[in-house]
């Protein structure tokens, strides 16, 4: 976990891990997938449980995640304002 968030192997492996998301359950928009990463760092219980094969995990993911709706957000605003009703952060 070497990587910053704002290296575009960390977005991309964080993206991949949104998209698997939306593969197996529902579209996991970005602003969803950030809500639930602000979810398991704030809750040590699922903070314990994504760190248990490595430790730094839940904040590594988390870090990117923020970087990437922030982009998204500064570059298209309107999509914001379209997905309203989905939106669990920012």
């Amino acid at each position: 976990m070497a990587y910053g968030p704002e290296d575009a192997q960390a977005q991309e492996a964080v993206d991949e891990l949104r998209q698997l998301f939306t593969d197996y359950f529902y579209d996991c928009i970005i602003e969803i997938f950030c809500g639930m990463a602000d979810w398991y760092v704030s809750d040590e219980r699922f903070t314990q449980n994504i760190d248990q094969n490595q430790k730094g995990l839940t904040a590594f993911l988390h870090e990117p995640c923020l970087f990437i709706a922030i982009a998204i957000r500064i570059n298209a605003p309107t999509r914001a304002a379209t997905h309203h009703s989905e939106l669990l952060f920012i």
